[in-house]
């Protein structure tokens, strides 16, 4: 393998965007397959009816097998290179003396698949990732810490709101217990007016007391009424403005509904014309393979000095055709 290079040339990735954890995998180990659709429709800009050439690789291909385990043996070679490269950076020292010795005793260029160029795009890519994975990992620790200052706060709140629920709760029977006192002195008021009522004659100052009482009682009906009526009237206009969020929430969600609704018929109107395209294209594939098969029986039925002169074909060709286009 001295001097092999493989058989694709890979781009410069110089212009390319910023490398993301995990790009350097695609990139060195690329998927082979045919986009059926984008060929048949002609999407990617080429001829519809161009045939893709692509390079199968066999599972049991020693020279295949060969070249994954040297992938993998350059990638791991290029990772301890990169941990050396940290630990004598923290250091405070280079290894360019221990890349020299190892590049004695490893030579990439006749070992390896790549040049010293694409080796060093590899290094700068892998370095790259574990730049990244190192940036995560420093977010990751923040967002642990500020998540335990988030429970530690958490407790502590909930230490002071059980606090205040006991409060609370002795302040509800306080309340009952004044309500009860208060009941008490409301019934002693009504005794002590039933005594005052008796004695009304007897006491002229405390019956004009009594009159100034009831016209400040009706004055605070008065004022109570008014309160009453405000509050209904906010009541209303309250129940009102929520009815007529409900509407207006109603009509959002039916609009919604509708342009979801609308939006969902041309997506299947579109599913059905692109079913009735491939249905097609089944066809004619069919067509074409039954085309294929007859010519094939044709012209293997018949003996080749009687198609074309002798010499001209030394072998059989009809069996190598694989396709037919339209």
């Amino acid at each position: 393998m001295d001097g092999e290079k493989p058989s694709e040339t890979r781009e410069d990735h110089t212009d390319q965007q910023p490398q993301r954890p995990g790009d350097w995998i695609l990139e060195l180990f690329s998927p082979t397959y045919i986009n059926a659709a984008d060929a048949l429709a002609g999407k990617d800009g080429s001829p519809a009816n161009e045939v893709r050439k692509v390079r199968y690789v066999s599972a049991c291909d020693p020279e295949s097998i060969k070249t994954v385990y040297e992938r993998v043996h350059m990638m791991l070679k290029l990772d301890e290179e990169l941990k050396r490269e940290e630990k004598d950076a923290r250091k405070g020292t280079t290894s360019s003396k221990k890349g020299v010795g190892e590049d004695r005793q490893i030579d990439l260029r006749d070992s390896g698949i790549w040049n010293s160029e694409e080796l060093s795009v590899l290094r700068n890519v892998f370095r790259a990732a574990k730049s990244q994975i190192s940036e995560l990992e420093v977010k990751l620790r923040q967002s642990q810490r500020h998540s335990g200052e988030l429970e530690d706060k958490l407790t502590a709140q909930s230490k002071v709101l059980e606090t205040k629920s006991a409060k609370l709760t002795e302040a509800t029977k306080a309340n009952h217990r004044l309500k009860i006192h208060c009941d008490d002195l409301q019934q002693q008021l009504n005794a002590s007016g039933m005594k005052l009522d008796a004695v009304t004659e007897m006491w002229k100052e405390i019956d004009q007391e009594k009159l100034r009482m009831m016209k400040e009682t009706q004055e605070m009906r008065i004022a109570l009424d008014r309160e009453r009526l405000a509050r209904e009237q906010l009541e209303i206009q309250l129940r009102e403005a929520g009815q007529e969020v409900t509407r207006e929430r109603i009509l959002a969600e039916e609009n919604a509904k509708t342009r979801y609704e609308h939006r969902i018929l041309k997506l299947e109107e579109e599913l059905g014309k692109t079913l009735e395209e491939l249905d097609h294209e089944k066809q004619l594939h069919s067509m074409s393979k039954k085309a294929l098969e007859h010519l094939r029986n044709h012209f293997a039925s018949l003996p080749l000095q009687d198609v074309l002169p002798p010499g001209v074909v030394d072998r059989d060709q009809v069996s190598r055709i694989s396709h037919i286009q339209d």
